[in-house]
């Protein structure tokens, strides 16, 4: 029997509460994205594997949305930084 299986039924019940929780939130506050998403949980600790099945999204694609999310944090924190020179 494969390892997928063989899950744990509690940890799967917690998985689909994260996720609707995460769909919640991306609802229902503009701008929130699926990769913000994943950067959340992976800073939480979670393996890269446990983030894609909570989140419904493959490996390849995953990648893509923490680059993606990466950028977008580094371009805001950017952002912030010229915004408090402007105002000096």
């Amino acid at each position: 029997m494969p390892k997928e299986e063989q899950r744990n039924p509690v940890a799967e019940r917690l998985d689909a509460m994260l996720r609707l929780l995460l769909d919640e939130q991306r609802y229902r506050e503009e701008g929130i994205t699926i990769g913000d998403q994943i950067l959340v949980l992976k800073d939480a600790g979670l393996k890269s594997s446990e983030i894609g099945k909570i989140l419904g999204v493959e490996s390849n694609q995953l990648t893509k949305y923490i680059i993606g999310a990466k950028n977008k944090r580094l371009k805001d924190k950017l952002a912030r930084k010229t915004k408090g020179k402007d105002s000096d």
